[in-house]
């Protein structure tokens, strides 16, 4: 899973914290950049495990937002198996 959002000019970046289910906690922490970045990635998780997960977004700047573009969610490579 990925999350891609928008990094602007403004002073700090978009600093966020993310969490998938058990795993440990990944800050971003951008430079901020000469001009807007769309569609930058925020966040990988790797690959998951099929079935439902669980992602916990948290915004480490008070009084300021965070400008999401999607998720990017990749299926598991499909096996082919024969006994």
């Amino acid at each position: 899973m990925s999350v891609f959002g928008t990094i602007s000019t403004k002073i700090p970046g978009p600093v966020t914290l993310y969490r998938v289910d058990d795993q440990p906690t990944t800050l971003f922490n951008p430079l901020v950049p000469k001009e807007v970045q769309y569609r930058q990635r925020f966040f990988y998780s790797g690959q998951l495990n099929p079935g439902q997960h669980t992602i916990v977004l948290t915004n480490m700047q008070d009084d300021d937002e965070v400008n999401l573009d999607y998720f990017e969610v990749e299926p598991a490579p499909q096996t082919i198996g024969g006994n």
